[in-house]
């Protein structure tokens, strides 16, 4: 088979839908992870009050880590938004980026 190359054009909300999952989520990860080992290593117990700062540094760990993910997830909505238009775009013919003539 004779495949002919062509150009291949991304469209921006792809390039949105990648850095999105690679920004947010991942420092959210790496922080959750943070907050894992923490907790493991140091064992915080409830009956010893020598161990509540573990627990509170974990408390803002995880909840710095769920207002990263939140991010994300706002940021996706707004891809899925741009992609949905995107394929209108194609649809009907249009170049994928509006300035384009």
């Amino acid at each position: 088979m004779n495949k002919r190359s062509r150009k291949v054009k991304s469209s921006k909300a792809t390039w949105d839908a990648y850095y999105s999952m690679d920004g947010p989520f991942a420092i959210s990860n790496f922080i959750l992870l943070i907050a894992f080992i923490l907790l493991a290593v140091s064992q915080p117990n409830l009956d010893d009050p020598s161990t509540y700062w573990a627990l509170v540094i974990g408390a803002v760990l995880f909840l710095l880590a769920g207002g990263f993910k939140v991010q994300g997830a706002l940021r996706l909505k707004r891809v899925f938004r741009s992609a949905k238009e995107d394929r209108r775009r194609v649809a009907e013919g249009l170049p994928l980026d509006p300035e384009e003539p």
